[in-house]
C-alpha cells in the first residue's frame, strides 16, 4: 500500500475510535488490531516519530474517545471502575519500566528497550478501554459476534495467501521500501513444501497461536447462535482451523485440542456446545489427517530445531550470571547473538530476571482468576461465552512455553480482549446471595475489588515464609556449575588491514575448523565445553566451558585454548 494510503487508513480508523458510536469504535479497534500489521508505522514523512505504528494511534485516539464519553455521560455507571487486574498489570508495567530500561545492563541499546517497554504500556491502555466500552455496550453476544468476524476474516485471508501465493502483510509495506527487509514484510515461508500462511501476523506460528486462542469463543457464539444463517455460521470455525492447519505450525495443533477439551470442561458440557465440539473437533482431525499439516511439520521441521533451543539455554543462563534479579534489560539478548527464546517465560526471565517473571505469573494468575468470574453466569449463551474466553486465557498461558506471545502485539492483546469480556459477562452474573427466593435475579451493580475472606489471610500471609523456606531448601541441594567463557578471533587484525578481501568466507570456515578442535580435545573429567559461531564479522567465535569445581574449569579453559591455538590466527579475549 503507498505511503498516503497507510496515512488515510489511519485518519479513517482514529476518527471512527474517536467520535463513531462506541460499537463501530470498538470494531475498528480490534480490526485494526487483528487486521492490520502491528508493526507497520504511521508513515514517517508525517510524524515526528518513529515509533508511532498504526495500532497504537488507533488505541491511544480510542482510549482518549472513551475519556470524551465519560465527560459527557455516555458511558454506563461505574465503567470505568478498576478491578485488582488493573493494579497487577500497573505493576507489571513499572517492573518492565525499572528492570527492562532504567537497571538494564550498560551493554543494552536504551532506543529498542524503551520501544519494547511501550509494548507493556499498550497492553494496559488495551486492557483497560476494552474493559470499559464491553461494560457500557452491554451486549456480550454482540460482542463476541464482533470478535468472530474479525477472526474469520484473518482466517479468509490466511487461505486466500495459500492460493493466491502473495503476503497479505507485505502489501502494507510497499509503500515503505525502508522496512521491506523487517520479518513480517518479507516473502511467505515454506515448509515441506507448502507455504506458511499469516495473514497480517509476523510469522506462521503467530498467526496459529492468536487463531486458536480466540477459537473457542467462535465455537461457544456459534453454537449458540438461532437464526436462518445458523448453519451456515457453524462452518465458520472449520475455516479457522483449516487457515490454522496451513500455518505449517507444530504447537498451536496442540493448543487446539487443549482449547476444545478446555471449552468443553468450562461450559460444563453445555448442550448446545458439546455436540457441537464433537462434530467440529471430528471434522478438524479427519481434515488434518487428509492434508500434509499434521505430517510436515514434524517429519520436515528445520533440522536441530530442538537441539537449537537447548543450545540457547546456557547461552542465556551464562550472560544472566550476577544478573539473575534484573535481568539484561529488554532486548538484551541480542547483545550475546540471540533474537528469540522461542519461550516467553524464558525472554521475560532474560529481559526483567527474576522480578519481572514473578511479576508476569502474578499478572497472569490475576486475570485468570478475573476471567473465570464469568463462569458463575447460569447455562445459556453467557456461560458458554465466558467458558470460551477462559479456555482462550489458558491456551495463552500454556502458549508462552513453546513461542514468544508477549513480545507478539496482536498475541498479547488478544489475551486481555478475552479478560476483559469474560470479566465483563462474570460483573453482570448476581451472586447467590443476592437472589431471594420468589424475586427475579436483577443484576448487580458493578463490584469493588473485594477483599480477601479472613479464612484465608492467615495462609495468603504464610505464603511469603513458605516461599522463603522452599528458596533455602532448593539453594541448599541445587548443583553448582563453575562457568568460565571467552571470544577469540580466527583471523588477526593485523592481517585484516593488510588483506585485500573482508576476509569473512575464509574467517568463517576458520571459526568451525577452531570449533571442532576445541570440541574434541580431551578435557578434565567432568568438564564440558561448547563453542559457536557468533556470526559477526571475518571470523568471531565464543567457548563456554563447565564444571563443578573453580579448578577444573581453569584447567578445562587452559586446554580449549591450546587447542585453538594449534591454528596461528586464534586470539582469545576473556568475558
Amino acid at each position: 500500500m503507498p505511503a498516503f494510503g497507510t496515512l488515510a487508513v489511519t485518519v479513517v480508523a482514529c476518527a471512527l475510535a474517536y467520535r463513531a458510536r462506541l460499537r463501530l469504535a470498538l470494531v475498528t479497534l480490534v480490526a485494526v488490531t487483528f487486521l492490520v500489521p502491528d508493526t507497520l508505522l504511521v508513515p514517517r514523512q508525517f510524524t515526528a516519530t518513529s515509533y508511532l505504528t498504526v495500532g497504537r494511534a488507533v488505541l491511544l485516539v480510542f482510549a482518549l474517545g472513551l475519556v470524551r464519553r465519560a465527560g459527557h455521560g455516555e458511558l454506563a455507571p461505574g465503567a470505568l471502575r478498576p478491578r485488582k487486574v488493573h493494579f497487577f498489570l500497573l505493576a507489571f508495567v513499572v517492573v518492565a519500566f525499572v528492570d527492562g530500561v532504567a537497571l538494564a545492563a550498560p551493554t543494552t541499546d536504551i532506543a529498542p528497550a524503551l520501544h519494547s517497554w511501550m509494548g507493556t504500556v499498550d497492553q494496559l491502555v488495551f486492557f483497560w478501554a476494552v474493559l470499559v466500552a464491553i461494560r457500557s455496550i452491554d451486549d456480550d453476544i454482540w460482542v463476541a459476534r464482533s470478535i468472530a468476524a474479525v477472526l474469520v476474516t484473518t482466517a479468509l485471508l490466511a487461505i486466500s495467501e495459500h492460493f493466491g501465493h502473495f503476503s497479505y502483510a507485505r502489501w502494507w509495506f510497499h509503500g515503505e521500501p525502508q522496512l521491506l527487509g523487517t520479518v513480517p514484510a518479507l516473502p511467505l515461508e515454506t515448509r515441506g513444501g507448502s507455504l506458511r500462511v499469516r495473514a497480517a501476523d509476523d510469522f506462521a506460528l503467530a498467526f496459529g497461536w492468536v487463531s486458536v486462542m480466540l477459537l473457542p469463543l467462535l465455537m461457544a457464539w456459534a453454537a449458540h447462535v438461532r437464526s436462518r444463517w445458523s448453519g451456515l455460521v457453524r462452518l465458520l470455525p472449520a475455516v479457522v482451523v483449516l487457515a490454522v492447519l496451513w500455518s505449517q505450525s507444530r504447537s498451536p495443533l496442540l493448543g487446539l485440542a487443549g482449547g476444545l477439551v478446555a471449552l468443553l470442561v468450562l461450559a460444563r458440557l453445555d448442550r448446545r456446545v458439546t455436540p457441537y465440539l464433537a462434530v467440529v473437533g471430528g471434522a478438524a482431525l479427519v481434515a488434518g489427517l487428509m492434508t500434509t499439516a499434521l505430517a510436515h511439520p514434524f517429519a520436515t521441521a528445520q533440522s536441530g530445531s530442538v537441539a537449537v533451543r537447548a543450545a540457547r539455554l546456557p547461552i542465556i543462563l551464562g550472560a544472566l550470571t550476577g544478573r539473575s534479579l534484573l535481568g539484561l534489560g529488554w532486548a538484551g539478548l541480542g547483545n550475546v547473538g540471540i533474537t528469540t527464546t522461542d519461550s516467553s517465560y524464558l525472554t521475560i526471565y532474560a529481559s526483567l530476571g527474576v522480578i519481572g517473571l514473578v511479576a508476569l505469573i502474578a499478572l497472569l494468575v490475576a486475570a485468570l482468576a478475573s476471567a473465570a468470574g464469568g463462569l458463575r453466569a447460569p447455562a445459556g449463551p453467557q456461560r458458554a461465552l465466558a467458558a470460551g474466553a477462559v479456555a482462550g486465557v489458558l491456551i495463552a498461558m500454556v502458549a508462552p512455553l513453546a513461542y514468544d506471545l508477549f513480545t507478539q502485539t496482536a498475541s498479547t492483546l488478544a489475551l486481555w480482549m478475552l479478560v476483559a469480556l469474560a470479566t465483563a459477562i462474570g460483573e453482570r452474573v448476581p451472586h447467590p446471595a443476592e437472589v431471594r427466593v420468589g424475586e427475579p435475579a436483577a443484576p448487580p451493580p458493578l463490584p469493588s475489588p473485594a477483599r480477601w475472606p479472613v479464612r484465608l489471610r492467615l495462609p495468603v500471609l504464610g505464603l511469603p515464609v513458605a516461599g522463603l523456606v522452599a528458596g533455602l531448601a532448593v539453594w541448599a541441594t541445587a548443583p553448582v556449575h563453575y562457568t568460565s567463557t571467552y571470544r577469540f578471533d580466527s583471523i588477526p587484525v593485523r592481517d585484516l588491514l593488510v588483506s585485500p578481501d573482508d576476509g569473512v568466507y575464509l574467517g568463517q570456515v576458520l571459526v568451525s575448523s577452531i570449533c571442532s578442535s576445541i570440541t574434541t580435545q580431551a578435557l578434565p573429567e567432568g568438564a564440558t565445553a561448547s563453542c559457536r559461531n557468533l556470526e559477526a564479522g571475518p571470523g568471531t567465535g565464543e567457548v563456554q566451558v563447565t564444571s563443578r569445581s573453580p579448578s577444573t574449569t581453569e584447567s578445562a579453559t587452559a586446554a580449549t585454548e591450546r587447542a585453538g591455538r594449534v591454528f596461528p590466527g586464534f586470539v582469545p579475549h576473556a568475558v
